[in-house]
């Protein structure tokens, strides 16, 4: 299935966000040893979303273990801005459904409509699962505009 939109499953996003952060630990704290000066902060993510997946307490160890500084970010914003460039980007997941605006180079954003509704997320999740039960970490939004 090609992937036109972008979304994932919350559920299966966490998922294998702890099994991602759990297998490369090890690979992490070696790493972070060998390259600390290149190493300028660590980053956490903050509310909304995925916050116990993400390891704070990962980052925390991290720059603790390389002496630097841990800033937190926003999840879903930080999703937006890998995007490089975009003018609104609606967010919709299990969690609070937004819609974010002026990510641009210099990682301005600006929430311009927040969360709009728990459940727009969950929805169109539970839709794509109906359709597909064993879907794992594709794409919801595409999967059910091709299902149209």
């Amino acid at each position: 299935m090609p992937l036109r939109h972008s979304g994932v499953v919350p559920e299966l996003a966490a998922q294998s966000h702890l099994h991602q952060a759990n297998s490369r630990l090890s690979t992490a704290v070696c790493c972070s040893v060998l390259v600390q000066a290149a190493i300028t902060s660590a980053a956490c993510t903050v509310s909304p979303a995925l916050g116990a997946a993400v390891e704070v307490s990962l980052s925390l160890a991290l720059s603790s273990l390389v002496n630097r500084r841990c800033s937190a970010v926003d999840h879903t914003a930080a999703h937006v801005a890998a995007i490089g460039w975009a003018m609104a980007a609606l967010v919709a997941s299990g969690y609070p459904t937004r819609v974010i605006g002026g990510i641009g180079a210099q990682c301005f954003f600006a929430t311009l409509l927040p969360q709009l509704d728990d459940a727009m997320g969950e929805c169109i999740d539970n839709a794509a699962r109906a359709i597909k039960p064993n879907l794992a970490m594709h794409c919801s939004l595409a999967y059910i505009a091709e299902a149209a």
